[in-house]
């Protein structure tokens, strides 16, 4: 997890340098997201794991990367935990006491950034085809933040469409930082 966190960081950095929106797809059950009741983090880890989330997410939002995750199990893993588990860890960390390992699965990362998890279709060619079509789809909306109350201070994003058929693929929200004072 850690190497694919890194690469993706990466990745970002890269991406960032050319203009546009652009969608990463990976093909990949995810990466095992060791948490639960029985996992305690030291406060280091937490202060790793939150800052690894602030960082990956901002990276990707400043770059225009949507995620995809398309799990190549498809049905043969269907049902089991592993595919919906990552759904206990989709709303946005507001601190690093919150953080935990799941908050950085592939899963969870893509639905954060404003792509899809698409887990329970064996049909990968029209899985990636699913991922084109949204991508050829988009509108861009922009809006004035609200100033950052500190560090790292998470604000939710909501897109609400006047249609009842209709949903907002968006960011699920994003880290905002103070403004930067002068010297």
């Amino acid at each position: 997890m850690q190497l694919s966190v890194k690469a993706f960081e990466q990745l970002g950095q890269y991406a960032g340098r050319i203009p546009g929106r652009k969608i990463v797809i990976c093909l990949s059950p995810g990466w095992p997201m060791l948490s639960g009741p029985n996992m305690e983090l030291t406060k280091n880890e937490e202060e790793v794991i939150f800052n690894n989330i602030v960082a990956l997410s901002t990276e990707l939002r400043e770059s225009g990367i949507t995620l995809y995750d398309v799990d190549p199990l498809g049905t043969t893993d269907s049902g089991s935990f592993r595919t919906f588990y990552w759904e206990s860890f989709i709303k946005g960390v507001r601190s690093a006491k919150d953080a935990q390992i799941g908050n950085l699965a592939l899963q969870v990362l893509a639905f954060q950034s404003g792509g899809r998890v698409l887990n329970s279709n064996n049909d990968v060619t029209a899985e990636i085809e699913t991922c084109v079509r949204d991508a050829n789809t988009y509108y861009i909306l922009s809006f004035a933040p609200e100033p950052a109350d500190g560090p790292n201070d998470y604000h939710t994003i909501q897109v609400k469409i006047d249609r009842p058929k209709l949903k907002a693929q968006t960011l699920d929200g994003y880290y905002a930082q103070p403004p930067l004072k002068a010297q």
